[in-house]
């Protein structure tokens, strides 16, 4: 018998008397045995692992075995052991990198064989990195078949962590020989360094970058010609000749073609190219290949280190980063485009808002915010026109906040793009756009000027808390789908009845973001109800989601496929299933949440508008009526009481006028907030008459005698002038008043 048959049959007798044993111990209820005692009972091996590398075998053939219980036991061993890098690197090269795959994923091993893998994965990076190591390598590439052989492998498995090394050596390299040999080398390792090597293209090296656009000629394939558009075609002053040659050499060795039939192609289809390019990243729309921890890689140019750095970004930043080099690329090979200068303006207002920490300022020279400035209204409107159907939300926010600085009143006409805003399904992009349209400070009516006050009443009274409405003419039924609406996190989930009561709910509030519209709803039915949904603005924006049978879906499937806010959720029994069906719909429209920090600052600027809507005579254009209950219960809050006072002020109603007395008479609050109660009470009177009844007079007149601030009394005497006192009244105040004293002065007679 061979010792491989014997080695088996010694295993197979070994485990026999293991499961025996086994089985004997699951009787005594004895202590848990060691870790030691259980290999040492249950183990197949004639002899135990001792050292690092015994311990690692024990665990790979465990897991063939199909025993990960004991393999997990020599990998605790192993880990315990502390292997450095060149150990887990020997261990690398001698079982290869798919073992050490296959342990993580075994789920008995978890988490020691991910942990395992990140740790050899890591010391192969920083193995392959090592100057000292490539250097070797290079070296060896100019040796015999055998040793080149052997150093291009170890190179190409090292990957693209290699590259920053060899490009810097190009540019430190004195002798074109040198240049020549560690070029040869980048062709030599393939296009898997493709993405590594595009970094090199904004390098302010001409010769160097000359040289590598030389080797994506030959490494590249047809995608890769988009990279190349701009160095072959810019009109750019004083952009290098030869790395402009080189372009258009690799562009006709990618595409397949003579050069002449490169040069000879028009700078507009190159510009219509980059322009479509960056518009795919600005929408979203490129698919990036994420690694495991989310991010991607983005090679750049490292002007400190003099070669290229590689950057994790996430997707969306990547895209930005991406997107607007290739827009800026794309009005650099033609004649000027108000198009691609806005979508380049509005790449970097995305950008500045992408990486501007929460809480601080985007304004400043140098920034994308004081380009807007300088590049006029017309640029910017377009650049928020371009955000607006691309749904970058914070691009469109920064485009508005200088539109608000640099736009005039005629912004306001017709479909303008600051006019459509106002309607934007996103809350910030809605407020941004009211503030930027008070800015302009219009001196007559235009549509839409409705919305500006909602926008402001909501902001106003926004508590963080979001509601979704639950429509079903059966209210058992319409009770458990708003506690699943409740556990899905919406603080507070009313019931209506019918698809009237539904629209009427969500059109007088301002905190309505879902509404879960049963199929067989009544008064008025399915159709119908999302009709007037969709028609009103408060309301067009709203996600719905038709709740029902399964079998209900195919006779609204029509809807569905007519409107990107609507979605069918099959009754469930459980919270889990709904949620599972409801929530990658709800991922699609959910702006971030406001910080508490950012709601109050929010709310303190709607109070402050709406106030400066009262106090400059802006009434006539903006109906105030609609945030009266609103500024009723920010008259609470000490932040907003004396704006939101001034606001009541401009609202000719006798609840705003009641309200006002009731603030200005009452002992609780501040003088300064019952000041100002007073004096818009005051205007308040003046400008609509005498609304108070005769026993709320009287209590002014009662809190003027009491008031003790020199403020205070100075403000209820002017609503008590704006009572419009009768002769009689008038005789006994005056008679009432002493004349001043003798002035001092200094005697005249002795």
């Amino acid at each position: 018998m061979g010792q491989p048959a014997m080695l088996r049959l010694s295993i197979l007798s070994v485990l026999l008397v293991a499961g025996f044993a086994s089985g004997a111990d699951a009787q005594d209820p004895a202590a848990t045995p060691t870790a030691d005692q259980i290999l040492e009972e249950q183990s197949p091996l004639l002899v135990e692992p001792k050292t690092p590398q015994e311990l690692f075998r024990a665990t790979t053939l465990m897991v063939r075995l199909a025993r990960p219980e004991l393999a997990r036991l020599y990998l605790e061993k192993f880990m315990a052991a502390a292997p450095d890098d060149a150990l887990l690197l020997e261990l690398r090269d001698k079982h290869g990198p798919a073992t050490f795959l296959r342990l993580a994923r075994v789920p008995e091993l978890k988490p020691l064989s991910t942990q395992l893998l990140d740790r050899v994965n890591d010391a192969f990076r920083r193995q392959g990195a090592d100057p000292a190591r490539i250097d070797r390598l290079l070296a060896d590439l100019e040796l015999g078949p055998v040793e080149r052989r052997a150093a291009l492998e170890a190179l190409r498995d090292a990957g693209p962590v290699v590259v920053p090394h060899i490009i810097g050596r190009i540019a430190t390299a004195e002798e074109a020989a040198e240049r020549d040999r560690l070029t040869r080398a980048l062709v030599d390792l393939g296009p898997r360094n493709i993405p590594a090597l595009l970094g090199v293209l904004d390098s302010p090296d001409a010769e160097l970058k000359a040289r590598v656009i030389s080797v994506l000629g030959r490494l590249g394939t047809r995608d890769m010609a988009q990279y190349l558009w701009y160095s072959a075609f810019t009109q750019e002053e004083g952009y290098p000749p030869t790395v402009r040659r080189a372009a258009r050499e690799s562009l006709a060795e990618i595409l397949r073609s003579e050069i002449s039939r490169v040069e000879a192609l028009s700078s507009y289809g190159v510009a219509a190219e980059l322009e479509g390019i960056a518009r795919a990243h600005f929408r979203g729309e490129y698919e990036w290949q994420p690694e495991a921890g989310g991010t991607v890689t983005v090679w750049t140019w490292d002007p400190d280190a003099g070669t290229i750095a590689a950057r994790a970004l996430e997707p969306a930043a990547a895209s930005l980063y991406v997107g607007s080099r290739f827009a800026r690329q794309a009005l650099a090979v033609s004649e000027p485009s108000p198009d691609r200068q806005a979508l380049y303006l509005a790449l970097l207002l995305a950008t500045a808002a992408h990486e501007t920490p929460p809480g601080a300022s985007v304004i400043g020279p140098g920034t994308a915010h004081n380009l807007a400035l300088r590049s006029g209204p017309e640029v910017v409107a377009a650049a928020l026109e371009t955000s607006l159907e691309a749904r970058r939300a914070p691009a469109a926010v920064n485009a508005l906040v200088a539109l608000g600085q640099i736009a005039d009143r005629d912004s306001l006409s017709g479909d303008s793009p600051m006019i459509r805003a106002l309607d934007d399904p996103d809350p910030g992009v809605q407020f941004a756009a009211a503030v930027a349209v008070l800015q302009l400070d219009p001196d007559r009516a235009f549509r839409a000027a409705r919305r500006v006050v909602e926008i402001l009443t909501r902001a106003l009274s926004d508590s963080g808390g979001a509601a979704a409405v639950t429509v079903h003419a059966n209210p058992q039924a319409a009770s458990t789908v708003a506690a699943f609406l409740n556990e899905l996190g919406y603080s507070d989930a009313p019931i209506t009845r019918t698809g009237r009561a539904a629209f009427q709910l969500a059109a007088t509030r301002g905190d309505v973001e879902l509404i879960a519209l049963n199929a067989n709803v009544v008064h008025w039915p399915l159709s119908e109800t999302l009709a007037n949904l969709r028609a009103d603005v408060r309301t067009r924006n709203i996600p719905v989601a038709i709740f029902g049978p399964e079998q209900d879906r195919p006779r609204i499937e029509y809807l569905l496929r007519s409107d990107p806010r609507l979605t069918f959720v099959a009754s469930s029994a459980t919270s889990d299933a709904f949620e599972l069906q409801l929530r990658p719909f709800l991922a699609k429209f959910q702006s971030p949440a406001l910080t508490p920090e950012q709601r109050a600052a929010r709310a303190a600027a709607a109070a402050y508008w709406l106030g400066s809507i009262a106090s400059g005579q802006r009434t006539q254009i903006y109906d105030l009526k609609p945030a009266e209950a609103a500024l009723f219960t920010a008259i609470g809050d000490p932040a907003l009481a004396n704006n939101a006072l001034i606001a009541l002020g401009g609202i000719a109603t006798n609840s705003a006028q009641q309200r006002l007395q009731e603030i200005a008479i009452n002992r609780t609050r501040d003088d300064e907030t019952r000041s100002v109660a007073a004096r818009q009470l005051a205007f308040h009177i003046q400008r609509h008459g005498l609304l108070l009844s005769d026993e709320r007079v009287l209590e002014l007149h009662t809190a003027r005698q009491e008031a003790t601030s020199p403020e205070l009394a100075t403000a209820f005497d002017a609503v008590v002038g704006s009572l419009k006192p009768n002769p009689a009244a008038v005789e006994r105040r005056l008679e009432s008043h002493q004349p001043p004293p003798l002035p001092v002065a200094p005697a005249i007679l002795p």
